[in-house]
């Protein structure tokens, strides 16, 4: 469901706690990511890419 299809469109709220600490959370694993992968050789790291897109 997009936004635009809830009910109360436009007017909805959200709770900004909840989003900030959800973002907090997928930040740090994008960098504990991104720090594993540079450790790793380059074609490893395009296979690991290439296979996280295809899943």
């Amino acid at each position: 469901m997009y936004i635009h299809q809830t009910s109360d469109w436009p007017n909805f709220i959200w709770d900004k706690e909840a989003v900030d600490t959800t973002l907090i959370k997928v930040s740090k694993a994008v960098g504990f990511l991104e720090g594993r992968l540079s450790a790793i050789g380059f074609d490893v790291q395009q296979q690991a890419a290439v296979e996280t897109l295809t899943h």
